[in-house]
């Protein structure tokens, strides 16, 4: 078999796309009865697949996650010593697969980049839950919710030109605005992937396979970014000639995820130790007084 890569067919589509558990429902072809039938997706650092609510329904009859699970881990837990580390060396539950595939061997960010295979009893659309891993504080990106009350104060402020007062009063007030309050009041968000490459469909035939399908060697169908799974999954799939369709992506394919406020990070720390010894002193003192 030759290197191919796959020509797009079937689509892809987002539901709650803008919030932590998205969830992808990938559209796959009809294939012959004679073959058995999957679909690969390949996960980028940023996502995971959502165990909890992906107990096996059909169309899909399992799924085989190659690579480590790391759920807690924010984006560059793998070359962080400290997490990489604390990798378990063996699956805790369905969704982990088997210990022999948990164990096989990833380096650095190898170890993030990993892919589902999922077994599918027939085609249709396949559901498959995701989740955002959280990501780290960032610059905050002020929205254009927030800059909407300056403008408003500084366009009061020239229609009360008569009143100078006033007027040089509204215009402090739109530059506290500004300064202090807005970067509070917004959102920040940062996009996250939701998919590393398109999704690929395979059927493994022991005869002809689909007329319209190509035939493939695995080692196309995955990503430079996850060519470290290619020898699990030719395991997985077999010794079978490989057909294979690639799924169209939509145009959106990541997720706008809210991110912390690393310019606020300080400031949280010291108002939320405050309350603490607020809160603490006055227990203390009810408990005196009870005493």
């Amino acid at each position: 078999m030759q290197p191919a890569t796959p020509p797009a067919s079937g689509r892809l589509r987002w539901s709650q796309r803008d919030s932590y558990a998205p969830t992808a429902w990938i559209d796959v072809p009809e294939v012959p009865r004679a073959c058995k039938l999957h679909l690969l997706y390949t996960l980028p650092p940023s996502a995971f697949f959502d165990p909890f609510t992906a107990r096996p329904s059909p169309p899909v009859r399992d799924v085989h996650v190659l690579g480590p699970v790391d759920l807690e881990n924010m984006p560059g837990w793998a070359t962080e010593p400290r997490l990489a580390a604390q990798r378990e060396t063996g699956p805790r539950a369905w969704w982990e697969g088997d210990a022999a595939s948990y164990r096989r061997p990833c380096t650095g960010v190898q170890c993030e980049h990993t892919a589902l295979l999922l077994d599918l009893a027939q085609s249709g659309e396949v559901r498959v839950p995701l989740h955002v891993r959280y990501a780290h504080a960032a610059p905050v990106h002020t929205s254009s919710e927030a800059r909407t009350m300056p403008g408003a104060l500084h366009t009061l402020a020239q229609r009360l030109g008569t009143d100078r007062a006033l007027g040089a009063w509204l215009h402090r007030a739109a530059d506290a605005w500004q300064r202090e309050l807005a970067p509070w009041l917004a959102t920040p968000t940062t996009p996250q992937a939701l998919v590393a490459d398109a999704p690929v469909a395979m059927a493994v035939c022991a005869a002809e396979g689909p007329a319209d399908w190509d035939v493939v060697d695995t080692t196309a169908v995955l990503p430079p970014s996850h060519a470290h799974w290619h020898a699990p999954l030719q395991a997985l799939l077999g010794a079978r000639t490989v057909y294979a369709r690639r799924m169209a992506l939509p145009s959106e394919t990541s997720a706008p995820i809210p991110v912390g406020d690393a310019a606020l990070a300080a400031p949280v720390v010291l108002v939320t130790m405050a309350a603490v010894w607020l809160a603490t002193l006055w227990l203390s003192r009810c408990v005196w007084r009870a005493i």
